[in-house]
């Protein structure tokens, strides 16, 4: 099978990690950053995948509010400047404020409508993260940008530079998108757990137990299973195995990790009040959920996919 590290162009593969500080390789957060925006100079058309998953998801986020389920639609300055989230992968309703009633009591037709309708988010989800990853992959040269990130002259090359391909395999799009359903399968039964057992705030309680336990057990968590989906869709892996190998990274690099992740899910959720106090709440919602899905998912995966291509160059691979 091969991985990031195998190249046709003389580079050695299979090789031992660095011994340098975690946080001190070629390529840190200013040479992503670098790399992302120059790859998106050179490849706008990585945009349409997620533009279309928005629309996607712009028609969900405005159904939603027509049915019955308990859904509220919240755009960013309702949650307030300081809003941390977390996304393992880009959500295509990011305005949804969803509760632990949306899962408990329901009826049985109405439990497989909703399990349906995730299942059909999660597969757009799917083929989006997959292609711009993918593409992505194909676009970052492995020599010059990542060994020098201040020579990206062939960001957006045709070189693959032994890269697969740019249309995944079923196999892969079939392990990311069972990853990307357990995602969403583990935060609803997050919320069941909430609603079923009481945890939260309660009257007089500061929600301080919530925070800690977000900061260290959510972050922690989200950070180790960052890179996942470029394991599974670059490397080839099956999601055990992608879930080891972005472990690893977010241990070689936690400061690093958990700055991409906040920053993605930071992302994600400001440009959802692009177009707040628009001319209606279901426009504003619509175009909300569009814009923030089309540009922060696109980031998000173009991010993910240089930095597991970059840090597979400085040897931090897993084998």
């Amino acid at each position: 099978m091969s991985t990031p590290n195998d190249s046709n162009d003389g580079t050695p593969t299979g090789t031992e990690p660095s011994q340098q500080p975690a946080d001190d390789a070629s390529v840190g957060l200013i040479g992503l950053i670098r790399i992302t925006i120059m790859l998106l100079r050179a490849r706008p058309a990585l945009l349409v995948p997620f533009a279309l998953a928005g629309a996607v998801g712009a028609t969900s986020a405005v159904a939603r509010i027509e049915s019955p389920y308990p859904v509220d639609m919240v755009a960013f300055p309702a949650n307030g400047v300081v809003h941390l989230s977390v996304a393992l992968v880009p959500t295509l309703e990011p305005m949804a404020e969803v509760n632990s009633g949306l899962v408990l009591g329901l009826k049985p037709v109405f439990l497989a409508v909703l399990i349906g309708w995730q299942v059909g988010l999660a597969l757009a989800v799917t083929v989006a993260f997959a292609g711009v990853v993918r593409l992505a992959a194909r676009s970052i040269s492995k020599t010059d940008a990542i060994s020098s990130p201040s020579a990206i002259s062939e960001v957006g090359s045709d070189e693959s530079r032994g890269l697969p391909g740019i249309v995944p395999s079923l196999v892969r799009l079939g392990w990311l998108f069972a990853y990307v359903l357990g995602v969403q399968v583990v935060l609803l039964a997050g919320l069941f757990v909430v609603g079923a057992f009481g945890i939260g705030p309660g009257p007089g309680s500061t929600g301080l137990g919530l925070l800690f336990g977000w900061l260290f057990v959510v972050v922690p968590i989200a950070s180790g299973l960052f890179l996942t989906p470029a394991a599974i869709v670059i490397g080839g892996k099956r999601p055990v195995e992608a879930v080891i190998e972005s472990a690893v990274y977010a241990v070689r690099r936690p400061l690093s990790v958990v700055v991409l992740l906040l920053t993605t899910g930071y992302l994600g959720t400001v440009l959802t009040g692009v177009f707040h106090g628009g001319p209606s709440p279901r426009i504003g919602v619509a175009l909300g959920t569009f814009t923030s899905v089309a540009v922060g998912g696109t980031l998000h995966a173009i991010v993910v996919a240089a930095a597991y291509i970059c840090w597979s160059a400085d040897g931090y691979s897993s084998h």
